[in-house]
Formats: structure tokens, sequence, C-alpha cells
């Protein structure tokens, strides 16, 4: 019988640490105006996503020029429009791996009269069609959030209070 279960939790061990899934979180800085966004993955994924986006001899834990590009990679895939169509112009703010995360940093300045923002978000979905990227927007002491998965192209987010 201990076994037979530990033959059934075998197969569940061996996927657990691959999640397929990230969550960003968008602050909106009222003070300067600015939106800081924080993009975290999970370092396992990451490991195998840059295998399979720049060949299996890219190391993100030691290789700089991974990490580099990595963060490029998510900077090419999020995208932040106003309601007008207008993109806003996200800044590469640099990377980090802490713990079992890889984090990339944006920043954009948000014009005065936005009130609504639509994102699109198509990390990492490129390479598993299981990927979801969570995201929730921190604005006036709320957080909304959007959920990114399937097909999802354009969704939208209200910033007023």
């Amino acid at each position: 019988m201990l076994i037979g279960a530990f033959l059934l939790w075998l197969p569940l061990s061996g996927h657990a640490h691959q999640l397929k899934a990230a969550l960003s979180t968008v602050v909106v800085n009222e003070t300067s105006s600015e939106l800081e966004l924080t993009h975290r993955y999970y370092l396992h994924d990451v490991e195998h996503a840059v295998a399979h986006l720049f060949g299996d001899e890219a190391d993100i834990f030691s290789d700089r020029t991974a990490q580099n590009k990595f963060a490029e990679y998510v900077h090419a895939h999020i995208r932040l429009k106003q309601p007008n169509g207008q993109l806003l112009t996200l800044r590469n703010a640099g990377a980090r791996i802490h713990k079992p995360f890889f984090f990339v940093y944006q920043q954009s300045t948000l014009p005065d009269d936005t009130a609504r923002l639509s994102m699109q978000n198509t990390v990492l979905r490129d390479v598993w069609c299981a990927q979801v990227n969570m995201v929730n927007f921190k604005v006036h002491n709320t957080t909304r959030s959007l959920h990114f998965d399937g097909n999802d192209d354009w969704l939208s987010v209200n910033l007023e209070p």
C-alpha cells in the first residue's frame, strides 16, 4: 500500500515545480505619476523558457547576458495603451534573481487624464499554451486584477477610485 501511494505521488512531484504562472504588479505612484511594473516569474519556468527561446547553452542562473535577453523578451511582450489607442512608452528598469523567482522591472509615465488602461501580456504564452499571467493594478489603495490565459489579447482596467 505504501509503495502504491508513492507511485501515485511520483508523477505529480516531477511536474509540480513547473507552474507556468506569473504575477505582475502595476503600482500607480500618485506623487510622481509613474507606473511601476514588477513582473515575477518562477525561476524554474524561466530556466526552461530561456533554453527554448535562446538555446540550451543559455544559463539564466549565472549568465548576465541570458538574464538581460529574458528581460528584453519580457519588455517586448508587455504593452499598455490608453483608451485613445496611444501606447505608453515602457522603460526597462532592470531584472534580478531573488530566491525562487526572476523579477523584471519596467516604468512608464502615466498621462494625467488617464482613467482606464488596456494591457497586453503575452510573456511565455508563445512558449506554453498553458501559461497564465496575473496582473494586479494597485491604484488609490485598491487592487484590480487582470487574468491572461488562452487567447486573451488586450484586457482593460479602470484606474479611477
